[in-house]
């Protein structure tokens, strides 16, 4: 892997980190909204586990948009 290719990756990998943290944010966000609007646990866990689903479709999104450019440049 070259320096390049490994910068690149380095950069592709932290903007993935700030769009996860984003996503989890914006679900605790979520989360304490429904929690003070509905005392009902089931609404909470709902937000939660889509904010779950939700990052782990941007790690994956990312994931592929980082490793595919790398495999076709060696």
């Amino acid at each position: 892997m070259t320096d390049q290719v490994r910068k690149q990756l380095s950069a592709a990998y932290g903007r993935l980190i700030l769009q996860m943290s984003l996503v989890w944010a914006a679900t605790l966000l979520a989360a304490a909204v429904v929690d003070k609007a509905s005392g009902d646990f089931i609404y909470l866990l709902f937000v939660l586990i889509t904010g779950f689903s939700l990052s782990s479709a941007v790690l994956e999104s990312g994931r592929r948009r980082i490793l595919e450019p790398a495999q076709n440049q060696s």
